[in-house]
């Protein structure tokens, strides 16, 4: 699992984050493996159970809802969703469905180009895959546009970019690449999904309930639209409908874990911290390896005052993702609540040293200074 920091020390949605290979393309999903929504890419990871399209690069959703823990400032997840693999332009070999998850991280993005069968469309494209299933995105996006150059008229090249835009946070070139596969190939219903989880992740939620609603217009029971929509009706402050959705998710698919751990992010958002933990329990009961929902169910305990089982939590977290730095933030802190200040002090300096955001650095930063004065 790649460096899980989403939307600040928040809490995670499907965007986040299973990786699931279809047709030779890795898809980030809702943190469950299937034959495969932070609203996530849709993403992402996602976060994920997948429907059986064939490649595009689940942030489930991710993309990633509901207040944050004292004391930084509160803010809501980004709703994640599931991003779904797209069509093959070339031909690939069989799909195969991605092995159980482990707790070890997948392996370092190769730093040497991998070799080249041949100066086709189609190697381009083959090789971009195996760079997106590397995770070596910066490199995916090359081959694929490589590929473009010479085949400018194929959908599948252009939605695989775009995933790899999308896993790179560039959503609007994401968005941009989305586009022109839907005018190549309109009725793809996975395109629509992934194009809704980066507009969840801009906040751009009307455009992202459209979106999901024209997925849901070609493929009516499609569990990561109907999630993906859930999570941008919560962005929009819908709740009743985000909870319509999720359920609907869970009637078509009850082991879709993504969709439990989405209805458990909108129940603590609710400030229902005891149904939000009910629900990471099935998602945890589905899939024991989801990170996400570990995280989720550790920031609910906190909610309720309960700081050990916070901490238990996201230490599980942390052992699927080591290089989770929201899981290292929040545990800091809550180590900090128990006066356990020299923990509480190495996870949030694991923070800083994980992190890129800013402004969350900026809070993690003033309570180190805090401890360090006592």
């Amino acid at each position: 699992m790649a460096s899980t920091e989403r939307n600040s020390l928040t809490r995670k949605t499907i965007l986040g984050l299973l990786i699931v290979v279809v047709g030779g393309i890795c898809v980030a999903c809702d943190g469950q493996e299937e034959e495969q929504f932070e609203p996530s890419p849709t993403p992402m990871h996602p976060v994920t159970p997948t429907p059986s399209p064939t490649p595009t690069v689940t942030l489930v959703l991710s993309s990633t809802p509901t207040s944050t823990i004292a004391p930084l400032p509160s803010s809501t997840p980004t709703p994640t969703v599931t991003l779904i693999p797209s069509p093959t332009p070339t031909p690939t070999a069989t799909a195969v469905p991605s092995p159980a998850p482990t707790a070890t991280p997948p392996p370092s993005p190769t730093p040497a180009l991998l070799p080249l069968a041949n100066e086709s469309a189609g190697a381009y494209y083959s090789r971009g895959v195996a760079y997106t299933n590397l995770g070596n995105y910066q490199q995916a996006v090359a081959d694929f546009s490589k590929a473009i150059e010479l085949k400018p008229d194929d959908a599948a090249i252009y939605s695989n970019r775009g995933l790899a835009y999308h896993h790179l946070g560039d959503y609007q070139q994401a968005i941009a690449d989305y586009i022109k596969a839907i005018e190549l190939a309109p009725d793809d219903a996975d395109v629509y999904i992934n194009r809704g989880s980066a507009y969840v992740k801009l906040g751009e939620y009307d455009q992202a309930v459209a979106d999901y609603s024209q997925a849901l217009d070609l493929r009516p029971n499609d569990v990561y639209a109907y999630v993906g929509q859930g999570a941008a009706y919560q962005g929009k402050g819908d709740y009743q409908q985000a909870l319509t959705n999720f359920d609907r998710a869970i009637e078509i698919r009850p082991d879709f874990a993504g969709a439990y751990n989405n209805r458990g992010l909108l129940y603590s958002e609710l400030g229902d911290h005891q149904r939000a933990i009910a629900d990471f329990d099935r998602a945890i009961g589905i899939n024991d390896y989801y990170a996400d929902a570990y995280y989720n169910r550790g920031l609910a305990y906190y909610g309720l005052g309960d700081s050990p089982r916070a901490i238990a939590n996201y230490t599980k977290a942390i052992e699927l993702d080591p290089n989770d730095a929201d899981g290292y933030g929040k545990r800091g802190l809550a180590y900090k609540s128990l006066g356990e200040d020299e923990k509480a002090i190495a996870d949030l300096e694991k923070f800083l040293e994980l992190s890129t955001n800013e402004q969350w650095r900026a809070q993690v930063e003033a309570e180190l200074e805090e401890l360090r004065g006592k």
